[in-house]
This record gives structure tokens, sequence and C-alpha cells, in this order.
């Protein structure tokens, strides 16, 4: 298995080819990576999977991220309502053993992320374009 890793810069830059997030956007993107940042990191795994929820909802307000106990997802992006958009697997980011990295793609993060996938197909959601891996240091993105 080989990883294609690209830069932040450049993910982004296509993320934003056809148009640019608004300066409101980006403000309120900072200002929820500033407070994130501020905490004190927590001791376990679920108070890493709200705190990182909560940021992402500061910073993109409109979107539903939630976590999901059936099926025993860390956490799901909705695209609407009832529709996987993405899956999330969040680890602390002490526990290095069970994080990706670019050396080490095959550890728990990624065999969780593919046993939420083929749960969630089991159960009719087609239409799940990403799986994200992080310890809220580095996130790997796995896109359609």
């Amino acid at each position: 298995m080989t990883l294609d890793l690209i830069s932040p810069n450049k993910a982004l830059r296509a993320l934003h080819a056809d148009k640019a997030p608004l300066f409101d956007d980006v403000l309120r993107f900072v200002d929820a990576l500033l407070a994130f940042q501020a905490e004190k990191a927590p001791l376990d795994e679920e108070q890493v999977k709200l705190r990182f929820r909560d940021f992402y909802l500061k910073a993109f307000p409109n979107q539903v991220l939630e976590n999901h106990r059936k099926p025993n997802i860390d956490l799901i992006l909705f695209h609407e309502k009832d529709v996987f958009g993405a899956l999330w697997e969040v680890k602390q980011p002490a526990n290095k053993a069970e994080m990706m990295s670019a050396d080490r793609p095959n550890t728990k993060a990624l065999h969780e992320l593919v046993a939420y996938y083929l749960q969630a197909r089991e159960q009719g959601q087609a239409r799940i374009h990403h799986l994200l891996a992080t310890d809220t240091q580095t996130v790997f993105l796995f896109s359609e």
C-alpha cells in the first residue's frame, strides 16, 4: 500500500480552486483553531473526540458533525439528514502506536476507518466521500 502524500496547501488549493473562502470564514476558522490549541490536552480519547467535534463546529457552523453509537463510529459528518458524508477516526495525540503515519499507514486507526466504512455501507450509506483519521495534530484524508 502506498500513500500519496500531498501538502495541506496543495489540498486546500484544489478544494478552493473555483471559490475562495470568505474573509469572515477564515477569521472564524482561525479563532476556533486558536481556542482549540489553547485548551489543555484531554486525558482520554472520548474527551479528544468531543474537543475536536467542538472545534470543527465552531470553525464550520453550518455543518452537522456528531458522535455516533449505532454504528460505533467516532464522528460522522452529514451531507444531509441521515446521509453520511465523511467518517472520522479520532485518536489521542499521545497514542502514537494506534495512529497512522506516512511511514506506518497500517495501524489500528486505518483498520477502524475501514470497519466504519463497511458498517456504514451495510446500512445503505452509499454516498460516503471521505474517511479521515486524526490525532488532532495530523490529519489523514482518504477521498473517493
